[in-house]
C-alpha cells in the first residue's frame, strides 16, 4: 500500500512500489487533559483516519484476493466504522481513485531506491532485488489478477511508470551518448532485466537464493549495458 504500504508494496518492478506511506504524528495532534494522571491521549484527526483506512485497503489488495476489497472488509481492516470508510470516501470507486492519487506520492521510496551511485550496475541490482525480497510475492499476487479488474491494472500502471524512471535515473550514464534508438532499446532491456517477474523466475521458479538472484541479475543487466 513507510506503510509503509510495505504492504501495498507496488514497488519496483515497475510496480515500482511500494505505494508507501508514513503515518507519523506530530506533536500538534496529541490532545493533554489535566487530571490527576495528567495523562496524554493521542487525538485522532480526519487525515489520520483517511491515511488508516487507505493503508488497510492497500493491504487487502496486496495480500488477498481483489474481490476481498469492500468497504465493510476495509472498515474491519482499518478498526472504523462502515460510516466512517464511507463518510470520507463514499464509493469503492473513490478510495480506489484516491489510492490511485496516493500513488505517485512515494517519496520515501524514491529516496530508499536512489541510494546509489548513478551508472553502479551492480549497486542498481541491489536495490531492486532486496525491494522484491520484501514485497514481491504482494506484487505477484496482484499482478496474478489485474486483467480481472481495470482499477488494479491501473495502479500497477503507477508502479510501472516509476520503475522506468528510475531505470532512467540509475543507467543515466550508460544511456548517455546513445542514438535515440540505441537509448529506448537499451532501457526497454534494462526494465526488463531489473523487472519483477525476472527476479520470480530466478529466485521463485529455479529457487535460487536472493544472493544468486542478485548475482544472476547483475550478470544479465552487465551483458546488456556492455552490448
Amino acid at each position: 500500500m513507510t506503510l509503509s504500504f510495505s504492504v501495498f508494496e507496488l514497488r519496483g518492478y515497475g510496480v515500482s512500489g511500494q505505494y508507501g506511506y508514513t503515518v507519523s504524528m506530530s506533536s500538534r495532534k496529541f490532545l493533554r487533559i489535566a487530571s490527576k494522571a495528567d495523562t496524554v491521549y493521542p487525538m485522532t484527526t480526519s487525515d489520520d483516519t483517511e491515511q488508516e483506512i487507505l493503508e488497510a485497503a492497500g493491504e487487502i489488495i496486496a495480500t488477498e484476493d481483489f474481490d476481498s476489497l469492500s468497504m465493510r472488509r476495509v472498515a474491519a481492516k482499518a478498526n472504523v466504522s462502515l460510516s466512517t470508510v464511507v463518510r470520507h470516501f463514499g464509493t469503492k470507486d473513490a478510495l480506489l481513485a484516491a489510492l490511485v492519487a496516493k500513488g505517485d506520492e512515494d517519496d520515501e521510496r524514491d529516496r530508499l531506491r536512489k541510494r546509489m551511485d548513478q551508472g553502479d550496475v551492480a549497486a542498481a541490482v541491489h536495490v531492486v532485488v532486496s525491494d522484491y525480497e520484501q514485497a514481491g510475492q504482494q506484487l505477484m499476487n496482484m499482478l496474478s489478477q489485474e486483467h480481472r479488474f481495470p482499477a488494479l491494472s491501473e495502479l500497477l500502471d503507477i508502479g510501472r511508470r516509476g520503475h522506468r524512471r528510475w531505470v532512467r535515473w540509475a543507467f543515466a550514464p550508460q544511456l548517455a551518448g546513445r542514438s535515440r534508438a540505441g537509448k529506448a532499446q537499451l532501457e526497454d532491456l534494462l526494465v526488463v532485466t531489473t523487472d519483477v517477474y525476472t527476479w520470480k523466475l530466478l529466485r521463485i521458479d529455479r529457487g535460487l537464493s536472493a544472493r544468486a538472484t542478485d548475482a544472476a541479475m547483475t550478470e544479465l543487466c552487465t551483458a546488456v549495458v556492455s552490448r
